[in-house]
């Protein structure tokens, strides 16, 4: 068997490709518009469909991906925070 990828993080990605595209898209459209707290909402939303399973996930359930549903809220709070980051970038 060949180890070499790893398989679940590809799958993870593509089991609901479709809502990750719409997702990403707006909010890195909201990003470049420096609306940072539309950005941040796009980010708890997928929190909500990886939570629910309509992202990552093969299965549509409570609790189906918590690891990527963390993640959505960890780059909630990041993306929020660039309001604060001033404008030297």
């Amino acid at each position: 068997m060949n180890r070499s990828i790893y398989w679940s993080s590809v799958q993870g990605l593509a089991n609901g490709f479709l809502f990750l595209v719409l997702v990403v898209s707006s909010l890195l459209t909201e990003a470049i518009d420096r609306r940072f707290g539309h950005a941040a909402m796009w980010c708890v939303i997928a929190a909500v469909f990886s939570w629910f399973g309509l992202m990552h996930s093969a299965l549509i359930r409570w609790g189906a991906q918590p690891a990527y549903a963390a993640g959505w809220l960890a780059a909630a709070a990041i993306a929020y925070s660039a309001r604060w980051w001033g404008s030297s970038f």
